[in-house]
């Protein structure tokens, strides 16, 4: 949703000049869209996903614990609203980014997947240079090296995820 609010509109603008009816189209659902985000506030961030169990009950991810996945779109669309940017922001600086050398890992303990980390980094751009900054050091390799001497996975080339402190990592 929080990708959504960010995409949809970008591309309206751009296809706008050449389809006006489908840029239309894209900017239709941005309302309900920014609505749905605003509703899944956790107090501190905002959850990941709802779900449906067996039963068709509604279970919701990331409502008791901090999921990195949700948190950087919101940033970058600037549809976190003013009230809450400055708490989810100390929410993902205190639970992931600080206890991570390496940067965020997708929750407390667990792995660091770039391709939603840096998405971070791009995110605390529209709130603070220096956290920005901070980020963007933490994600250069020879940060990794610093942090983890004794491994050479994610400093030559590496999988999608890589291991951070208290995920298992040397």
């Amino acid at each position: 949703t929080g990708m959504a609010l960010w995409v949809l509109p970008l591309a309206a603008d751009v296809l706008e000049p050449f389809d006006a009816v489908l840029a239309a189209r894209l900017r239709e659902p941005v309302g309900s869209l920014a609505a749905a985000l605003d509703s899944q506030w956790a107090d501190q961030w905002y959850t990941r996903a709802v779900l449906r169990d067996r039963d068709d009950r509604p279970v919701v991810l990331g409502e008791r614990s901090i999921d990195l996945e949700a948190q950087p779109w919101p940033l970058i669309s600037r549809a976190a609203r003013d009230d809450r940017l400055a708490t989810l922001v100390e929410s993902i600086r205190s639970e992931l980014d600080d206890p991570s050398p390496v940067g965020a890992p997708l929750w407390s303990g667990g792995q660091v997947w770039p391709a939603v980390s840096q998405l971070l980094t791009w995110g605390y751009t529209r709130f603070s240079d220096e956290l920005a900054w901070r980020s963007l050091e933490r994600h250069a390799l020879y940060t990794r090296a610093e942090a983890f001497p004794e491994s050479w996975i994610g400093i030559w080339t590496g999988p999608d995820a890589l291991e951070s402190k208290g995920s298992g990592g040397t």
